[in-house]
């Protein structure tokens, strides 16, 4: 006995599965569209969870113990006396493209109503990790769920740079939760499209 599916017309009961091939239909033509206007835009977006941050080095590895990895994909910061600097990593995949990044935005959640979360975004020079062009958020102080926007990150040498984002996770407030990164989205910008 075939018990395999198929998607021609069942002689025995008359029915079809034309439901099943006309969502799959459209299903592709709309993949398809996406992916034509993306490469004619030659635009390339991410999203990267909070967790694939780490303490910055430039804090001595001091405040590591205070950077919680969360279940949900954020990352947070469990001192109640010190905020802490995270460094998240962004995947350059148009090496050609001398346009930058065209937008990032850090989602977060913050429980302390006294200090901020602040976020730069910078393009480094892959010899020697030198910042050559750095651009930090735009400010709005919002409790809760929010966001915080850089506009536009220029890159001056093409594919001799890579970018990295740091973000100031701010300290626990009493008696609150741990405020959180709970990710950020890129998008690179492309005057070429290299097609990955």
């Amino acid at each position: 006995m075939n018990t395999s599916k198929s998607y021609a017309l069942n002689t025995k009961t008359g029915n079809s599965n034309l439901f099943d091939i006309k969502a799959l239909l459209l299903l592709s033509a709309l993949f398809t569209a996406f992916c034509s206007q993306n490469i004619q835009a030659g635009q390339d977006g991410k999203i990267y969870s909070g967790s694939m941050c780490k303490p910055s080095a430039s804090q001595d590895g001091g405040y590591a113990p205070y950077v919680h990895y969360n279940t949900d994909g954020s990352v947070s910061n469990t001192s109640e006396q010190f905020s802490v600097t995270v460094v998240c990593p962004i995947i350059r995949d148009h090496m050609s493209n001398n346009d930058g990044l065209t937008s990032v935005v850090a989602n977060y959640d913050d429980q302390n109503p006294y200090y901020n979360f602040f976020c730069s975004v910078q393009s480094r020079w892959k010899w020697d990790n030198r910042v050559l062009k750095s651009k930090n958020s735009s400010f709005h102080k919002t409790l809760g769920l929010s966001y915080l926007y850089v506009l536009g990150v220029d890159i001056s040498r093409g594919s001799n740079t890579f970018y990295t984002m740091t973000c100031v996770l701010p300290r626990k407030y009493p008696g609150k939760p741990s405020s959180r990164l709970l990710n950020y989205n890129i998008t690179e910008g492309g005057d070429t499209w290299n097609g990955i």
